[in-house]
């Protein structure tokens, strides 16, 4: 049967070529595990270290959050994530190739920044142990502001809303 349009056209190229098949569906589709975690542990005496965590395994996803101080009972919750809602934050970590990022401190001075921290550790299946050159954990913190802080931030706020939506027991207050 003959393409009429270009967009046809185009899905044709793409399912042939092998290269997204199912684009909406394929889109962005995680290694086999994944856990990627966020943490923020304020500046201020006494104000609560927040962490959220997604989870990628067995074509399921989890998140969790937690709020705690040193010395004080915690809080957690975990919650069901669709999956299209972890393929759209695979695809940032993919997109800001975040699996190799490493904080460049600004040089400005601050005060009470606090402490951020992202850990990725992805276990490929064992046909795709290619990808990202290999790597397959990026663990980075930084306590000062960076200047290469947008492409993290992206995956900050998006996890912090997901977190709003699918986790209504423990508020996060810092990571936004």
């Amino acid at each position: 049967m003959p393409v009429r349009t270009l967009a046809g056209a185009l899905a044709a190229i793409v399912m042939v070529s092998g290269g997204c098949g199912r684009a909406a569906e394929n889109a962005a589709v995680p290694p086999a595990r994944v856990s990627i975690e966020i943490s923020v542990t304020p500046g201020k005496p006494g104000a609560p270290t927040e962490t959220a965590s997604v989870a990628w395994a067995d074509s399921a996803a989890t998140i969790t959050v937690s709020r705690g101080s040193v010395g004080a009972a915690g809080e957690s919750e975990t919650a069901p994530l669709p999956a299209a809602d972890f393929r759209q934050l695979w695809a940032t970590v993919e997109k800001e190739r975040l699996i190799a990022f490493s904080p460049k401190p600004r040089k400005d001075q601050t005060f009470d920044f606090g402490t951020r921290t992202l850990k990725i550790d992805l276990r490929p299946a064992a046909a795709a142990k290619g990808a990202n050159n290999g790597k397959t954990f990026n663990s980075v913190e930084w306590d000062k502001p960076i200047a290469n802080g947008e492409t993290v931030e992206k995956l900050f706020s998006s996890i912090s809303k997901l977190a709003a939506k699918h986790c209504k027991k423990v508020p996060l207050n810092y990571i936004r």
